[in-house]
């Protein structure tokens, strides 16, 4: 980690909700694994604490976003394929 980041994982896309935002981020560890897929569930005090939850992940996916469903949930897509839906 350099400068307090971690360069094997690339911010896709993010959702601010009421009790922290969820991140989704690409992962990638080298020539030895396939990209990935990990979201995180990310809080902050009062910017100087930060706490990070993995809620899902998914091995050789390169490509996705996130959004807010009808119903409130946060949605990991691809196009319009839902690779996952957090409950909150």
């Amino acid at each position: 980690m350099e400068g307090g980041s971690d360069p094997s994982y690339r911010l896709l896309s993010e959702v601010g909700r009421p009790l922290g935002s969820y991140r989704l981020y690409q992962t990638n560890c080298g020539a030895t694994c396939a990209y990935g897929l990990e979201l995180r569930r990310e809080y902050s005090a009062l910017g100087l604490l930060s706490a990070v939850s993995p809620v899902w992940q998914a091995a050789a996916e390169d490509a996705a976003t996130l959004r807010v469903a009808g119903d409130g949930r946060v949605q990991v897509v691809r196009g319009e394929y839902v690779l996952h839906a957090q409950e909150e």
